[in-house]
């Protein structure tokens, strides 16, 4: 039996990976434990009340045989359970990866890298991919807002870097190597920012939570353009770009963008994070189906 297949209405017992848990309280200061789970393909929330995450935190990333009620409330598909055990699957059958082979988006990145035609840059990048290149092949985006699963930050660089091509053939204004170097740059330091387990799932770091993914990428940035003696203009330029890539300071860009270059990438940045979070609700959604609030785009989601 498979997430998507529940059924209104019935209780049914459902192997799936505990992904995360958060303890929340109902109106009247109860408190209930919200469990993140997986089948390898569908994510759902599956509220289990009258409970603590400290009563389940050994749960957590480990594949339990779960009792699941599927009912509806406010014409959204709605989850709760009152048993879920241990059991000795294997998790690595339930990791949720992206559609894409991570050997192949890697060796893809690296190719289209060796086509940059600045000497200093090329070899800079090169060095960054390979440097991280373990991390980069399972390393999610985000611990919850988008791409926020196994491989999910090198194909969210990856369909990121695939637009920014098209992009610069229509706006041959855009320096292309630059461009491309800031797309396969900007979330680097995600790679500090968060944990990242084998299995996918992300959490803070002490570093993340202090200083954010602008600024250690942007620190990493620094120390690798000494290295390569990166010319100022061009590091100067990159780095504007990693630190103006949110677009807005109000959601987190220390400057706006003011060069092309920047603003083009804050724009495909937005267009792969915003198509994400539509990708992956329409794939568990039925026709006529409408979501809850996505946070992500701050919108519900219907599918036709």
């Amino acid at each position: 039996m498979k997430l998507k297949e529940l059924e209104v209405g019935n209780r049914t017992n459902v192997n799936v990976l505990v992904i995360d848990m958060e303890e929340r309280m109902t109106k009247t200061n109860r408190p209930y434990v919200v469990f993140q789970v997986t089948d390898g393909e569908t994510v759902i929330d599956v509220r289990k009340w009258d409970s603590t995450v400290a009563e389940y935190s050994h749960l957590k990333n480990t594949v339990v045989d779960m009792s699941i009620r599927t009912s509806v409330y406010n014409d959204n598909r709605s989850y709760d359970t009152d048993i879920l055990l241990p059991t000795a699957l294997p998790v690595t059958d339930f990791i949720r990866k992206v559609p894409e082979d991570v050997q192949m988006m890697m060796s893809s990145i690296m190719e289209r890298v060796s086509q940059i035609t600045v000497p200093e840059l090329k070899d800079m990048m090169a060095a960054i991919l390979i440097d991280f290149r373990s991390k980069l092949m399972y390393w999610a985006a985000a611990k919850s807002m988008h791409h926020n699963l196994y491989g999910g930050l090198l194909y969210h660089i990856y369909r990121m870097g695939k637009n920014a091509d098209m992009q610069c053939d229509l706006y041959p204004m855009i320096n292309r190597d630059l461009l491309i170097c800031g797309v396969y740059l900007h979330d680097i330091g995600k790679l500090m920012e968060l944990d990242t387990s084998i299995l996918g799932s992300a959490e803070y770091t002490t570093e993340g939570n202090l200083l954010g993914h602008h600024y250690l990428g942007m620190n990493m940035i620094e120390d690798y353009a000494i290295r390569f003696k990166l010319p100022d203009t061009l590091k100067l330029q990159l780095l504007h770009m990693i630190a103006s890539h949110h677009g807005r300071q109000e959601y987190g860009a220390i400057v706006v963008p003011k060069t092309m270059e920047a603003q083009m990438l804050h724009f495909l940045d937005m267009i792969d994070s915003k198509i994400y979070a539509f990708e992956d609700a329409i794939q568990n959604m039925e026709e006529g189906q409408n979501t809850a609030m996505v946070k992500s785009i701050n919108t519900t989601i219907y599918r036709f």
